[in-house]
């Protein structure tokens, strides 16, 4: 599909509308059987702040790894304050900001993260807001039924941690047919989900800067001012060869069972004894 067309149909079609979850299906059902056919995009307009590592689940293959390299590390007000600034004073047009984590309800202060982006909500209303939950036990629960309205919910429902899910753990570079790759061309994550900032920097996606939390390249971009398509697929180069969700574009299939490829094995090895130091955003 044209790329000016695919951002022609998401400026026109509203979130949560039946015309819409009707195009997600197709969408991800082209994206399922006939992906190495779509040009990736990395889209510049929808970011997933990446509040917390905190969780209450471990689901198997995580693609923030949770499970497998626990972490307690959170964004912080001030990061968020001046992620918001640097917003204001590019002119940068956000058409979608999601809070995601771990468990984002669960981050220390997520009263005023809300409070953050309510002021950006009234200065940006069609800027969409939503929260991404696991909907799981009973403090989530009770944090979700206070949201505001202008917050829309995307809720899995977990009630434990075996769900379907792409192999994230095994790497790319750990599987024969996918060692060849061009790894810049990302996976649907780049262009469906957008980008990522965590406490780390803002990366292409945020499979992309679990990855990193992990493997400690360094790779996240410390500026607003950083962002763009080729600083974006200079991250995928190296964070793409390790991120299970890259073999989606071949049709990998889905799994329920944690699987972890040598890449990945090792890495937690090292992360278990001494996890890696990156710079902060």
């Amino acid at each position: 599909m044209i790329p000016g067309i695919r951002a022609a149909l998401k400026r026109i079609v509203k979130p949560d509308t039946l015309v819409h979850k009707v195009a997600e299906r197709v969408q991800h059902g082209l994206w399922r059987y006939a992906p190495r056919y779509f040009d990736w995009k990395p889209n510049l307009s929808s970011i997933d702040l990446d509040i917390t590592t905190r969780c209450n689940l471990t689901c198997h293959n995580c693609s923030r790894s949770v499970g497998v390299a626990p972490a307690d590390e959170s964004l912080s007000l001030g990061q968020l304050d001046r992620f918001f600034q640097q917003s204001r004073a590019l002119g940068w047009r956000w058409r979608s900001i999601k809070l995601v984590g771990g468990e984002p309800t669960l981050h220390p202060q997520f009263g005023e993260i809300l409070e953050f982006l309510a002021t950006h909500h009234q200065a940006n209303p069609e800027c969409e807001v939503r929260l991404v939950t696991n909907g799981h036990g009973r403090r989530v629960r009770e944090t979700l039924s206070s949201l505001p309205s202008w917050v829309t919910v995307k809720d899995s429902a977990k009630q434990a941690n075996d769900h379907a899910f792409q192999s994230y753990n095994v790497a790319p570079i750990d599987v024969p047919k996918y060692q060849r790759a061009d790894f810049r061309r990302g996976c649907f994550v780049t262009e469906y989900c957008g980008v990522a900032l965590t406490k780390n920097g803002i990366y292409g996606c945020s499979p992309g800067a679990a990855v990193d939390r992990v493997f400690g390249f360094d790779v996240g971009l410390k500026s607003l001012e950083e962002l763009s398509e080729s600083a974006a697929r200079r991250q995928f180069a190296t964070l793409c060869r390790l991120c299970g969700h890259f073999k989606y574009n071949y049709g990998g299939a889905l799994v329920t069972a944690q699987e972890t490829s040598p890449s990945w094995r090792e890495a937690l090895e090292r992360y278990e004894k001494a996890r890696p130091v990156l710079t902060t955003y």
